[in-house]
Order: C-alpha cells, then structure tokens, then sequence
C-alpha cells in the first residue's frame, strides 16, 4: 500500500521514548473486517508484530466491523474483542483467552479502559437495546462484573465516548429499544463520576450545531483531548477535539471523506494519534501542538445545579432510609425485649442441621474439596459441595460460586502453595465449565 501522509505538524522522532520504553504506543485499535492484503506491516509501533495482528484479525470468532482494541495494562499487552467478553493476553508466542465465562453479545460497540489498574468496558448496545452498563474485568474470576451505579440513563448508549479525570463523557448518543420500537437521538449526554459512580446529565453547546444522528461517529481517546474523526458541522464532516483541561470543542475546518470502511489500523501515545487507511492514506495528528489550528465553536457543560440537585436528593434519600430504619430497628428492639420478659425459661436447641442448610464455612468445603483431589467435576456437582445448587437465580449462583472460589483458592494458597479449584472449558462443549481439584501428594489439609 502506498501512503498518503496528511501531516498537520511532522514529527522527525517519536520524542525518543521508543528507545525507552517497550511500546511505543498507549493503544491499538484493529479492523478485522477490512482489507489487509496490501497493508504494509512496517508501520506498526514498537512492542507490536505483524505476527500479533494477524492472530487477532484472522480470528473466526470476530463478525463485527467494530474494532479490537489492543492496550499496554501493566507492562503487558491485552486485547478486548468487542461484542464478545472474550479477554486476550499476550504469553510472548501466542494470544490466550483470560476469559473462562460462556457469555456474549452484550458489551457491542464498547469503550475499554484502564482506570486505577482496573481493566473497564462501558456500553454500549447488547441484546436489541443500547445501554450505559458498566462492567469491570476480574482478573482472578475471569469474568466480567456488573459495576453498580446511580442514576443509570435508560436504553441510552454514547457514541463518543471519552475519560477525562474521575469522569467518564459519554456524547452524542442514541436512545434504542428495538423491542419497544424507541429510537431517540440525544443531543447532547451524560457523565459518569467514576468516584461516586453516579451518571449526571451534561450539555453540549455548539451554538447553531444541526440536530442529527451520530451513530457512525469515529471517535479516539487521547491523554488530553478526545477527537471525533468525522462530525458533521456546517455540512461539512471535519474532525472535532475536546479540550479535556477546559472541556471547549474545537472544529478543523477542513473537510474529510468518510472512508472509515477502510480503517486497518490506528495507534495512539499521549497526544498522538496515526490513523492508518487502506483507501485514502495516512493521518498522523498530534493534538496538543495542532489545537491552535482548530476553531472553538463550543463547550460541554456540567450543569452544577443538576449535580447539587442530584446530591440534595441523595442526601434527603439516605437521610430517610436512616429515619425508617432506626424505627424499625426501635420496634424490632421493643418486641424482643417484650417477648424475653414473658417467655417462660425453655430447654431446647436449634438444630444444627438448619444452620448447616443454610451456612457453609470454607473449610468444611476445603475438606469435601481435598478427599476428591485430582478428580474433574461439573459444575451441578461442585454446586452440591459449595451448597448453592439449591438457588433457582443463574446470576446469583453465578456470583456466589466465584467467591467461594476466590475464598477457597486463598485459603488453600496460603497452606500449601498452589490453588485448590481451578476452572477448565469443556473440550467437547466450549460452553461448559468444569472443575479441576487439585491433588497435593504426600500433604494433609486440616
């Protein structure tokens, strides 16, 4: 392939830092569904083979034309696969699935991020209807979790969609329930404060900006600016930056052809941002020296009267369930009390076979666990031996059979060195996990 550079400020080095640092890179987006055959695979950034790539792009699994995002977590390469939960990680010859789960589709058209060492995917459209669902990535359970949060939008999905500080902004999207037939532009969006894990309302003003549907936005997250590869202003698509320090919008005035059809690569450092495209060339931004060569022509704005509302209302909230809750707590107190002063002194045990029903202690399960080490069982049989098999909620049993392995597996580690439980797919039925006990030769567990 040959390239067309289109350079706004030309850079002759990367600044050096490729001789220090691994990668030379904060990010890799891939389009599988494109076209590579011409691709010249000299322009990866460092820390990123052809060998990688083509591991990823060729996976049969991938039937969606959003990209895979690659990302450096910790000194290690990672790559999201979207509208799956499939997790990757590179071992330095091949890419291994850190995923154990059986679950897909929901987490389509995603924002992966990393926040505090944590590995995030936000949104956002799954199952007929887009969402603002935030989930977080359990290294050691090897699944996705359900991230509690307030004031979730309804059937609402960003389609630009940036981190900026402790907040997560989320622009320009859609509100859709294909099953209720609803579909509402949003104009302008919302933010999630990633310390309270609260979604608040926002405004995006662009004064005499048309109101219009911005599904096909192409958007990149940068240290300092989100950028929009394509918005459509004054009739025109032009690239738009946001400002994060100040949060002011800013046009290039220049008009750009959509050919994201053609996107096989883009990688970003920092502030810099190389878009790599089959049919029409090379882009290589580099937005903190560039802002000035774009035009302000507007601002988001969070409105702190609806983040005071928001806290008011809170406030009262909290306030009263505390009310209602020492008033229950002061009869609950009253009948006790009542019902000690009349009871007649009575000789009588509750049966320990209740308690048993109800409670199972770790190392009573440890116990059961180790009689049958080196065995492989399923999972309605471990259920049986955590005492979970009589819960009729997939979820809930779900969530309860991850703790207690995260709980035995502790437990165990610390005695003998190794992990007592660990979780294999089935070779038959991908679907299906078993369970491997593990078998310590010559060692007793208490």
């Amino acid at each position: 392939m040959r390239n067309i550079v289109f350079v706004l400020t030309f850079l002759i080095s990367f600044g050096g830092k490729a001789n220090t640092s691994q990668f030379s890179f904060d990010w890799i987006k891939l389009y599988p569904l494109n076209d590579y055959s011409n691709f010249d695979w000299t322009v990866l950034p460092q820390g990123f083979t052809e060998e990688m790539a083509l591991e990823l792009i060729q996976n049969p699994i991938i039937t969606t034309p959003t990209p895979i995002t690659v990302m450096v977590m910790e000194g290690e390469l990672i790559a999201a696969l979207p509208c799956r939960f499939d997790l990757l990680k590179w071992n330095g010859t091949t890419w291994v699935n850190l995923y154990l789960g059986p679950a897909s589709g929901f987490n389509c058209k995603p924002h992966f991020f990393v926040q505090d060492g944590k590995l995030y995917s936000y949104g956002t459209y799954g199952f007929w209807k887009n969402h603002s669902e935030l989930l977080e990535f359990d290294f050691e359970v090897g699944g996705w979790e359900n991230v509690q949060v307030d004031n979730l939008p309804v059937d609402y999905g960003g389609n630009a969609n940036f981190i900026s500080g402790n907040k997560l902004l989320s622009l320009f999207g859609n509100h859709i329930n294909q099953s209720s037939k609803k579909y509402v532009y949003e104009q302008n969006g919302y933010y999630l404060d990633l310390q309270t894990k609260k979604w608040i309302p926002l405004k995006v003003d662009i004064p005499n900006q048309e109101m219009r549907d911005n599904m096909d936005l192409v958007y990149f997250d940068l240290k300092d600016f989100g950028f929009i590869f394509y918005f459509r202003h004054l009739a025109a698509d032009v690239p738009l930056a946001i400002d994060k320090s100040d949060h002011s919008i800013h046009a290039l005035k220049k008009h750009f052809p959509r050919n994201e059809n053609q996107f096989v690569l883009v990688y970003a450092k920092e502030n810099k941002l190389w878009i790599y495209n089959e049919k029409n060339g090379s882009y290589i931004f580099n937005l903190k020296e560039d802002i000035s060569k774009f035009e302000k022509v507007g601002n988001i704005v969070f409105d702190p009267k609806a983040q005071d509302k928001n806290n008011e209302e809170s406030s009262i909230i909290k306030l009263t369930i505390l009310f209602i809750a020492l008033i229950i707590m002061g009869f609950s107190l009253f009948f006790v009390m009542k019902k000690k002063q009349t009871r007649k002194p009575k000789d009588s045990k509750i049966p320990s076979q209740e308690i048993k029903d109800v409670v199972r202690d770790e190392s009573q399960i440890i116990s059961q666990l180790v009689k049958i080490g080196g065995k492989m069982i399923k999972g309605e049989e471990f259920d049986v031996i955590l005492g979970i098999n009589t819960i009729q909620n997939p979820d809930t049993k779900r969530v309860m059979r991850s703790k207690y392995i995260k709980s035995i597996n502790g437990i165990y580690r610390k005695k003998t060195g190794v992990e007592l439980v660990t979780r294999i797919k089935s070779e038959g039925d991908k679907r299906i996990m078993l369970y491997s006990i593990a078998q310590i030769e010559n060692k007793k567990t208490k």
